[in-house]
């Protein structure tokens, strides 16, 4: 039996998405941050934690400089 939601259809391109991935990109890079990590650790962590996600469902929204200007954020505050 199929259902609705299991082809629901995923609008990448939108404002919606990406600040979506921004808010959980900032989240896991500020748990990394107050359990010890440092920048280039949560960096690292952050990229490959997109590489996986996004493996087969085309490009990241955020690349090396994107994800290292949100951590850079993140251990600004």
């Amino acid at each position: 039996m199929a259902f609705d939601w299991m082809d629901a259809p995923v609008v990448r391109d939108t404002a919606a998405f990406t600040d979506q991935h921004r808010r959980e990109l900032m989240r896991r890079a500020g748990l990394l941050r107050r359990l010890g990590h440092g920048p280039e650790a949560v960096v690292t962590r952050c990229r490959q934690n997109l590489a996986w996600e996004f493996d087969m469902a085309g490009p990241a929204p955020f690349d090396e400089a994107g994800v290292r200007a949100l951590v850079e954020a993140v251990f600004a505050r």
